[in-house]
């Protein structure tokens, strides 16, 4: 089997774990995933939990993301894309939770080609991803997971909101050995900013689809003039999408601090991002999505 920490090649199977009804980001990946078939062979998309105030607590905020992946689901003509339910709750003593999800991720992780990996693409609250994990150990062997969490090693504190409202599955991502793509989120996604003006420029008028997204955009707009959002999940598609999107090293996984802050470890190698190129990525994607507006999602190679 091929070195999961190289970058990989040609298409590779995938499975996109979101808490898409938090963010508007999560749209974005979900879309950059969908308009790029020559490398994302997506297998499905799985509902992580969330609590906020936009959702009465996990169970809820999981509930939200699952209609919400069926929505942008219908709006790029993907209906066909299986989904499934997460879990509605986080992590905890008693141990795994099983849901569609994790079920979902074990047995596509069986379902991929000898000698090549499921990639686990996930952008929230990692209990599905963990869950699996601790309910089949040999899971490891057959997935790469690449997580948007945490902040940037080099960051004096890792409160950041998928890590810090479930801690304990993070803590299982870094201590199971599984190979982990780190995509951390302020000093390193936190530079894929934009703003609805930009949007509308590129994008705006082109589909459905575009002015839908923009819209959920200007919701988040609460700060007026010189306002940017950052679109953090889309940095995780790109490092794995283009080589040349991020820069990366090699690291030990850290533990993690009872008060948020990382511990430099003596664990297995993880590959961390510590750049993404946001010109280009945001270009791709612009281009993109005006290619959906006149021709539709890209036919499958």
């Amino acid at each position: 089997m091929n070195d999961p920490l190289a970058f990989p090649a040609g298409r590779i199977p995938t499975l996109l774990d979101t808490d898409l009804a938090n963010e508007i980001d999560d749209f974005f990946a979900l879309a950059q995933i969908l308009l790029s078939p020559e490398r994302f062979d997506l297998k499905g998309v799985a509902a992580a939990p969330f609590h906020n105030d936009r959702s009465d607590g996990p169970a809820d905020g999981m509930t939200k993301s699952l209609t919400a992946i069926h929505d942008q689901l219908r709006f790029f003509s993907a209906e066909g894309v299986p989904s499934f339910a997460g879990s509605d709750r986080w992590l905890g003593e008693e141990g795994p939770v099983e849901s569609d999800a994790a079920s979902a991720l074990i047995r596509l992780s069986h379902e991929v080609p000898a000698g090549e990996r499921l990639w686990c693409l996930a952008i929230g609250a990692p209990t599905n991803v963990a869950s699996a994990l601790l309910l089949d150990p040999t899971l490891k062997d057959r997935i790469t997971v690449v997580w948007l969490g945490g902040n940037g090693l080099h960051w004096p504190h890792t409160w950041e909101f998928n890590l810090q409202q479930d801690v304990a599955a993070s803590r299982v991502l870094f201590d199971s050995g599984v190979p982990l793509w780190l995509m951390p989120c302020m000093g390193v996604a936190s530079h894929m900013l934009t703003s609805v003006a930009a949007l509308k420029e590129d994008m705006g008028g082109t589909s459905p689809a575009a002015d839908w997204m923009i819209e959920l955009v200007a919701a988040h707009d609460r700060h007026g003039m010189g306002f940017e959002k950052e679109i953090w999940d889309l940095a995780a598609v790109a490092m794995i999408q283009q080589e040349d999107w991020a820069e990366w090293s090699l690291a030990p996984a850290p533990t993690i601090s009872d008060d948020m802050k990382w511990i430099p470890g003596p664990g297995h190698p993880i590959r961390v991002a510590h750049w993404v190129v946001r010109n280009r990525i945001f270009r791709d994607f612009m281009e993109r999505m005006q290619r959906f507006g006149a021709e539709g999602l890209p036919a499958l190679p």
